[in-house]
């Protein structure tokens, strides 16, 4: 586990973090700092990012994966920011996988703004609730989707979208 100083300078934050186990409130102190973009580079030991953002709301545009995501359980509140009200800042998530994932409880809360999110193929197995997520462009609604596991013959999950999204193509 790691916590970023709430003295950040920088912009972006680049970091190949490949023995962390645990994000759960790392970002949270980065509220009043000009952070605009995070780049992780995680390994398979990965397991939990609830609360990375700690319900803070930031300057934070861009938040990317890459490496290993697989094995994370819990994306609870993940990225919300729901503590200190709605963000419209953050527009992309990319380098998600639910492959593991059990607690998926509310991952975006209050993140208004978000157009891009990316989630692997096939590995959603949860319920899921992007009910605040109002600009998500098509795109990122189609990869959504695709990640949803085929569920014939097992319980039903649900997946709640903004209901802006039904006509966000044409504007009505």
């Amino acid at each position: 586990t790691f916590r970023l100083s709430n003295n950040l300078t920088t912009t972006e934050f680049v970091a190949n973090i490949p023995n962390v186990t645990s994000l759960s409130r790392s970002f949270a102190n980065v509220r009043d700092t000009p952070l605009s973009r995070i780049e992780l580079t995680v390994s398979n030991k990965l397991t939990d990012v609830s609360f990375m953002l700690g319900n803070a709301g930031s300057r934070l545009t861009e938040i990317v994966f890459k490496g290993d995501f697989s094995k994370v359980k819990s994306v609870a509140y993940a990225f919300s920011c729901s503590g200190s009200g709605t963000n419209d800042n953050l527009k992309k998530i990319v380098g998600l996988d639910f492959t593991s994932v059990t607690n998926a409880s509310r991952p975006f809360a209050s993140q208004r703004g978000l157009t891009d999110i990316e989630i692997k193929a096939n590995t959603v197995n949860v319920s899921l609730d992007l009910s605040d997520q109002r600009a998500l462009n098509i795109a990122s609604c189609v990869n959504i989707l695709n990640a949803l596991k085929d569920r014939t013959g097992q319980d039903a999950l649900t997946l709640t979208l903004n209901a802006g999204l039904k006509t966000a193509d044409t504007g009505l």
